[in-house]
C-alpha cells in the first residue's frame, strides 16, 4: 500500500471495539483535524465499532482525511504501518473496574516500526512505553509549539526536547489528553522524532522480541 507521505499520518491498527479506544479515536480525529488539516488517519481493522466510527466521521465530512483499510492478513501489517508517521494505542481500562491486564501486540508492532507512539498510561501498556512523555506534564505552550524560536536573532530556544523517551503516555480517560498528545508528535522536529522511534525500537529489540520472550518463561519455570 501506498499513500501520500507529504501528509503526516497518524496509524491505528487493531480490532475496532471500545477496549482498543474507538470512541476516543472517533472523539479526537475531528478535532485534531479542525487545527491542522494536512493530517490523515489510517486505521487498520475491522470489528463491530468500525461503522459506528465511519458514519460518524462522514458527517463530520472529513472522510477524505481518513482511511479505512479493513482487516488484512498479518504479513502485510508491516507495509501498511510502514506508511504512517506515529501511531496510536488509546486502550481502554476494563468496564466493570477489575485491574486491567494485557500488553497489545500493535505496541511492539508500532515500536519496532522506529516511529513516535501515544499511548494509553495504563498498566503494562505504561510499563513497555516506559520512558515516556506523560502529556499532563507537558505545558500548553510546549504542546503547540515544542521548538520555540528566538525571532530576535533566529536562533532555535530547546524548551523542550526527546532524550531517551520510547513513546508519549495519556491518561485513558482524557479526550483532550489524546488530541493535545497527537499536536505535540506534529510539532516535533525531525530530530526529535527520529529520536523517540528509534528509542522505541531499540527497547523493543533488546526486551521484547519472541525468544526474549520465550527465554523469561523457560527461566521462570526452570525448565
Amino acid at each position: 500500500m501506498k499513500i501520500d507521505n507529504k501528509i503526516f499520518t497518524f496509524g491505528f491498527i487493531g480490532t475496532f471495539s471500545f477496549w482498543h479506544g474507538i470512541t476516543v479515536l472517533e472523539a479526537i480525529i475531528p478535532e485534531i483535524l479542525k487545527q491542522n488539516k494536512n493530517v490523515r488517519f489510517l486505521l487498520i481493522g475491522d470489528g463491530i465499532l468500525r461503522e459506528q466510527l465511519e458514519v460518524s466521521l462522514s458527517k463530520q465530512g472529513i472522510s477524505e482525511n481518513v482511511i479505512f483499510t479493513g482487516a488484512i492478513s498479518q504479513n502485510k501489517a508491516p507495509d501498511y504501518l510502514a506508511q504512517c508517521d506515529a501511531f496510536l494505542c488509546p486502550t481502554q481500562p476494563n468496564n466493570d473496574g477489575t485491574r486491567f491486564f494485557g500488553s497489545p501486540t500493535k505496541l511492539f508492532e508500532y515500536m519496532s516500526m522506529a516511529k513516535p507512539i501515544i499511548a494509553s498510561d495504563l498498566e503494562q501498556l505504561a510499563e513497555v512505553i516506559n520512558p515516556a512523555i506523560r502529556i499532563k506534564n507537558v505545558s500548553k505552550q510546549e504542546t503547540e509549539n515544542f521548538h520555540v524560536t528566538n525571532k530576535v536573532n533566529e536562533q532555535k530556544i530547546e524548551t523542550f526536547s526527546v532524550t531517551n523517551e520510547v513513546g508519549v503516555l495519556v491518561d485513558p480517560f482524557d479526550t483532550q489528553g489524546f488530541i493535545d498528545a497527537c499536536l505535540l508528535c506534529l510539532n516535533f522536529s525531525e530530530i526529535d522524532r527520529t529520536r523517540m522511534g528509534n528509542n522505541a525500537r531499540k527497547k523493543v529489540l533488546e526486551q521484547y522480541t519472541w525468544q526474549q520472550h520465550t527465554k523469561r518463561i523457560v527461566d521462570h519455570t526452570g525448565l
